[in-house]
């Protein structure tokens, strides 16, 4: 006898269309086990009602197969968790026939469809085929559905089978119509012109219709992308694609709704395809074309790993299309991770990749791969389990753990940000450790313990188990909480009411409580004298309010119309929330999470409070006007600061509060005095954008305004022209006039050059033999306040002489403002000056008598500041080297000239020789010394002879007596009593 383990995979019923778990709101801790008949592989297949759960056992019975019914209890605590579970009698079946019925279950609305896709062997070429039939499931018992029947068979000559020859293992998998008919896997269905020697067995699926009679169809080959017959090959001797061993029906085209997804995971030399039938059973669909059929596959890319052995249609993102989910259990990652699985998620938007399925690309979910775990073995569409808009998914890994199992949870999310699972279970996590092959199925969704959320059943058939997980309620907490009252309030009063509401932006699925604290955020206010500690929301709500009395801690809330130089700030309030679950009495089979995505804490609730002034509201009834010189002329280097200034004048009927003026500068970056930056402040430095607060300007005044820059330091000195754009920015009702106003800045430059020298030594003396070093210095002075606007040409020219050792001559300068390009010889004329006269009986040495100059070009560069430059000019004078006459003397004279200026300046050193030097010291300072000793002594006698004349030596005797005598007197009158009274 044929017995279900020992079937291929292609025939195991891999879950289809479950509505399974959601992630972190499965509780481990309230799972309820249901035991089958041994060796039964109950657990196969599921139908979950509210109250009841059926339950496939394909195995039963050598394989004949049963399906079982199983009441839930109600749930009410924690210890009601017991279920009982009776077959449901089956008399319709072959006592002695491996039928496997309960392989697959669905259950479309109240119906429960149940298949036995090993039932009815009958011959075709010699070759006995299991056709397959479906029943449908009730408390009664099995009831007969549809039978496929042999090609030679009535039924199956009567209907239209458009070119397909015969169809078996009929039911391997279910699926439904959108308005409820049956859909059928036919992963072994051959086309009419089948030939088992050289032709694939392709698979298709088939629809059961109830229309009035019983119907089943079949789409025709040539409109679907998987009926086109190949021929088998040596890489795959047993020419079965499989297609139609998992199916699921979405959307994936714009205007249409019964398109399915259908898995082959035997296609394309075993590397496996996932086929998209648009439109399968609508009778008008024509042939479909070889190009366009390339467009409708998702290729799998490892050769066995069972690409499309599971498959959904689920929208992941919310999107109104469905995206794809694709289970590829063998995939081998290396040779140490063998089997391990994988499974690939494909987006879909309607767009134009979803009329091109071969050029989408895939996500890969994440996992910690396992060996042999065969991870993707089966899928579930789990719907929206915890709430919050968008489908979830289980994905099977019935293997991993030495065949344990596990079942992995995903969630959906407007990001399709879906790699990573959300919750795993294992049978450790459920305490259940004798359990196999935990997630070899799933049941689809349905509440049964009433708490508002889905739950679902997985399978474990190699221990004949099965595991009802149940699902906590999930709460989100998305607050939007407010202050509630007025927004502008009279300062006079001293005191308001607001209220504090605490909202969600959707009912309450639970009771909340939310903690509050209004922490004193403003001087002004009295915190408070009551406020709400505690708010309270109970399900169905949305909100809930409490007041709060606002009391002026300063008089009128700090508004004094008399003094007040700017509009009130308004007053600032600040609470923060925190919000929690609050169920008295908490049933744990009730109970309620919190989503991880929830916002629990909401920090600076704010609300802002007007206070009514002199203008009533913060728009005052005032009109600004602006003027201002057009043209400021800015000399560089002249002041340290550069001064743009305007005037305001209010012509409205009330003060301008908070005057803000933008200014914007085209020119380089400007800096603001240090002063400054109490009312002004830089916007933006690539731009010179500046903002200042004027502060407040009464009706009918005229003020004037200065705005300062600093331009003290050469690197902060503006070089070209540019333009001030001053716009006035006021709290008034009406605009200012002008709008804009726009300031040109002309810079000027104001400097002037003077010529100098400087001759260390004017005057020498030599020796024969003699070598002797001399400087002489030219100074350039900028005698203006601006730096030199550009480069200054000037030359500095030496002779050429045998008196002069001109290899020698070296010229120098104190700063880098000057360069000076290597010396040249030529001819230049000597300017002419008047203040160098040739000394007489010198002679002179200059550019002019010897007819050449050593000439140096130089530049002053543009930048250079006011003040003098020197130039060193060091010199070596050389008599030894002449042939001229020692007793001369020599007057040397170089020169600076700047051509375009017409400016030049001559320097002149005068060496004489050792005898001309003693004659010219004898005449200039020691003749004249003689003379004057001699007109000295003559000037004494003179001054002697005119006093003897005049007597005054006698004069002079005279005197000496008399003061003789004066003093004997005095001397006479100290030693003498003094007189008494009577005398």
């Amino acid at each position: 006898m044929f017995q279900w383990p020992f079937l291929p995979l292609y025939i195991v019923p891999f879950l289809l269309f479950s509505r399974d778990t959601i992630a972190f709101n499965i509780d481990v801790n309230l799972s309820v086990s249901l035991k089958g008949m041994n060796q039964s592989f109950f657990g196969m297949s599921f139908a979950l009602f509210e109250q009841r759960i059926f339950v496939g056992a394909p195995g039963y019975s050598n394989g004949l197969g049963s399906v079982l019914s199983c009441d839930l209890p109600s749930f009410s605590s924690q210890d009601d968790n017991s279920i009982n579970c009776d077959p449901i009698d089956s008399d319709v079946l072959p006592k002695f026939e491996a039928s496997n019925l309960g392989a697959s279950m669905k259950r479309i609305g109240s119906s429960i469809y149940v298949c036995a896709p090993l039932l009815k062997r009958e011959r075709f070429h010699s070759i006995q085929a299991n056709m397959g039939s479906c029943f449908k499931a009730e408390n009664s018992g099995i009831v007969p559905y549809f039978t496929l029947k042999s090609s030679t068979s009535r039924l199956w000559k009567s209907r239209n089978f458009d070119g397909w020859r015969t169809a078996s293992i009929m039911g391997t998998s279910l699926s439904s119509t959108s308005f409820g008919e049956l859909v059928i896997g036919l992963p072994l269905a051959r086309s009419q012109d089948f030939s088992w020697d050289t032709e694939r067995v392709t698979g298709s699926i088939g629809m059961v219709g109830d229309f009035g009679r019983k119907n089943f169809m079949l789409p025709k080959p040539d409109s679907v992308v998987w009926s086109n017959p190949s021929h088998a090959t040596e890489d795959d001797p047993g020419g079965r694609d499989l297609t139609g061993i998992s199916i699921d029906r979405g959307q994936f085209f714009i205007g249409s709704k019964d398109d399915y997804v259908v898995g082959a995971p035997k296609a394309n030399k075993l590397k496996g395809r996932v086929y998209i039938c648009k439109s399968c059973f609508d009778v008008t669909t024509s042939r479909i074309k070889d190009i366009d059929r390339a467009k409708l596959i998702l290729e799998g890319e490892q050769i066995g790993s069972r690409f499309g052995q599971a498959v959904i249609a689920i929208d992941l993102d919310g999107n109104s299309y469905h995206d794809i989910v694709v289970g590829a259990p063998l995939y081998s990652h290396d040779e140490n991770n063998y089997d391990s699985g994988q499974v690939y998620i494909y987006r879909t938007d309607g767009s134009f990749l979803s009329h091109h399925f071969e050029k989408m690309t895939s996500i890969v979910l994440q996992r910690n791969i396992v060996s042999n775990g065969q991870f993707g073995a089966t899928l579930g569409n789990l719907g929206d389990i915890d709430g919050d808009g968008f489908q979830d998914f289980v994905v099977g890994a019935p293997f991993e753990k030495e065949g344990e199992g596990a079942v992995y949870l995903y969630r959906g999310n407007p990001d399709f940000q879906i790699k990573d699972f959300s919750q795993k279970i294992t049978p450790t996590s459920l305490n259940l450790l004798t359990m196999a092959g935990f997630g070899y199925s799933f049941s689809n969704t349905a509440d049964v313990d009433g708490n508002g959320t889905p739950d679902f059943v997985v399978g474990a058939i190699h221990s004949d188990l099965a595991v009802l997980l149940r699902t906590k309620k999930v709460a989100r907490i998305f607050p939007k909480s407010a202050f509630k009252g007025d927004k502008l309030i009279e300062p006079s009063s001293n005191t308001f009411i607001l209220s504090l509401c605490a909202i969600l932006d959707q009912k309450a699925v639970t009771s909340y409580k939310i903690n509050i604290v209004i922490p004193p955020n403003d001087e002004r206010i009295e915190y408070p004298v009551r406020s709400p500690k505690f708010l309270f929301i109970s399900p169905s709500q949305t909100e809930a309010c409490d007041y709060i009395n606002i009391t002026s801690k300063v008089p009128n809330f700090g508004v004094n119309e008399e003094t007040m130089t700017e509009i009130p700030q308004p007053l600032k309030l600040r609470a923060n929330l925190q919000w929690e679950i609050y169920e008295e009495n908490i049933n744990p089979m009730s109970e309620t999470i919190l989503s991880p995505e929830s916002r629990k804490n909401e920090l600076n609730v704010a609300y802002n409070v007007e206070l009514k002034s002199v203008c009533h509201n913060r728009a005052c009834h005032c009109q600004l006007e602006s003027w201002s010189t057009s043209i400021i002329d800015y000399i560089v280097g002249e002041s340290p600061i550069l001064n743009l200034e305007f005037h305001l004048e209010n012509k409205g009927s009330e003060p301008a509060f908070n005057i803000i003026i933008s200014l914007e500068a085209d020119s380089p970056e400007l800096k603001l005095t240090e002063g400054m930056s109490r009312h002004c402040q830089i916007m933006t430095s690539e731009t010179n954008e500046f903002e200042c607060n004027l502060g407040l300007l009464k009706p009918g005044i005229i003020q004037d305004y200065t705005v300062s820059f600093d331009v003290s330091s050469p690197e902060k000195y503006i070089r070209n022209d540019f333009q001030f754009r001053l716009r006035v920015h006021p709290t008034c009702s009406k605009p200012p006039v002008p709008n804009r106003r726009e300031i040109d800045v002309q810079v000027i430059y104001k400097y002037g050059i003077n010529l100098s020298h400087h001759v260390k030594e004017p005057d020498l003396d030599y020796e024969e033999n003699s070598v002797r070093s001399f400087s002489q210095v030219f100074m350039i002075k900028n005698t203006g306040p601006s730096p030199l606007e550009g480069n200054m040409v000037f030359e500095i020219g030496v002779p050429i002489s045998p008196l002069l050792d001109n290899l020698k001559t070296e010229l120098k300068f104190d700063n880098t403002q000057i360069t000076c390009r290597s010396k040249q010889i030529g001819s230049l004329q000597v300017p002419e000056n008047e203040e160098f006269v040739t000394i007489d009986g010198s002679k002179r040495v200059a550019c002019d008598t010897e007819d050449v100059c050593l000439k140096y070009f130089c530049h002053l560069h543009s930048g250079a500041p006011p003040g003098t430059q020197n130039l060193f000019l060091g010199l070596v004078f050389d008599i030894d080297s002449s042939k001229r006459d020692h007793t001369e003397s020599y007057q040397i004279i170089s020169f600076l000239s700047v051509p375009g200026l017409e400016k030049s300046v001559l320097a002149s050193t005068n060496f004489d020789s050792l005898h001309r030097a003693q004659i010219k010291y004898l005449y200039e300072f020691v003749l004249p010394l003689v003379g004057g000793l001699v007109l000295g002594v003559i000037l004494l006698i003179i001054l002697f002879c005119i006093l003897w004349k005049t007597g005054a030596f006698s004069k002079m005797r005279i005197y000496k007596n008399k003061l003789k005598e004066m003093e004997e007197e005095t001397a006479m009158f100290v030693g003498s009593p003094y007189p008494t009274s009577s005398d």
